[in-house]
C-alpha cells in the first residue's frame, strides 16, 4: 500500500509520524494487532510530533490485544507525560478499565477519582461512573456502588441494564422501599419489557414482589 511504501523509506527520507499511525490503524482494523503495535513501537522513539497520539493509540492497541499489564503501563506513561492532551479523558477511562480487567479494583477507582479531581473526566464522565460502580461491587462496597450508579443514570438515557443493576443493589442491601421505587420506574419506562427482555422483566418483577411482601405492601 501507499503508506507501507512511505514507511519503508523512513530511513532515507523524512516521514510524518502520521504515516505509521495510519498504517497501524489499517492493520488494527484488519485484526493484525501485533503488526500495528510493532509499527508504533518503532515510530515513537524518533517521532518529533504527535507523540501523545502515537502513545495513546499504542496503549489502546495493547488494550485491544488483551495485554492489560502493557496497556496499563502505557496509559500511566501517557497520563504523566501529557497531562494536557486532548486524549487525556479517554486515556484515563481506558487505564481504569485496564486496571479493572487486572482485578485491581482499588486502582481502577483511584484512577477514576483522579480524573474527576482534576476536572478532566470530560465526555467520559458517565462511562467512568459506570465502571466505578462495577469496581465498587467487586470490592463489596455496595453503598458506594449505588451512589456511583445514581450519579451515572442522569447522565445517560434509557440504560435498562444500569437501572436493573441499581435495583439489584438496593435488593442486595435490603433497601426494599428503594427496590419498589426503582422497579416501578423500570416497569413504567419499559411497558413492553416482557417482549423485549424476558430475563430482565422476570428479575425486576421477582425483586419487586419480594420487596412488596417484605414491606407489607401486598396490593401494589
Amino acid at each position: 500500500s501507499y503508506f507501507q511504501r512511505i514507511w519503508g523509506l523512513r530511513t532515507q527520507v523524512k516521514t510524518s509520524p502520521l504515516v505509521p499511525l495510519y498504517l497501524a490503524e489499517i492493520y488494527a482494523k484488519t485484526k493484525r494487532l501485533p503488526k500495528a503495535i510493532s509499527i508504533l513501537k518503532d515510530a515513537l522513539p524518533t517521532a518529533t510530533e504527535y507523540q501523545d497520539l502515537l502513545l495513546f493509540r499504542l496503549a489502546g492497541f495493547e488494550l485491544q490485544s488483551g495485554d492489560y499489564v502493557g496497556a496499563h503501563k502505557l496509559f500511566q506513561q501517557f497520563l504523566s507525560s501529557y497531562p494536557h492532551s486532548s486524549y487525556r479523558a479517554e486515556a484515563g477511562y481506558l487505564d481504569a478499565y485496564a486496571s479493572y480487567e487486572l482485578k485491581d479494583y482499588a486502582g481502577s477507582i483511584a484512577t477514576i477519582d483522579a480524573q474527576f479531581a482534576s476536572a478532566r473526566s470530560g465526555a467520559y464522565a458517565a462511562k467512568m461512573l459506570r465502571l466505578k460502580s462495577l469496581a465498587f461491587v467487586r470490592t463489596g462496597q455496595i453503598d458506594k456502588a449505588i451512589e456511583a450508579l445514581k450519579e451515572y443514570l442522569p447522565l445517560v438515557k434509557n440504560d435498562l441494564g444500569a437501572q436493573v443493576d441499581l435495583t439489584k443493589l438496593y435488593f442486595q442491601s435490603k433497601d426494599f422501599p428503594s427496590v419498589i421505587r426503582e422497579s416501578g420506574a423500570i416497569l413504567k419506562d419499559y411497558p413492553d419489557l416482557a417482549k423485549k427482555d424476558v430475563h430482565s422483566d422476570l428479575l425486576v418483577r421477582y425483586m419487586r414482589g419480594l420487596a412488596l411482601l417484605t414491606d407489607k405492601k401486598y396490593t401494589e
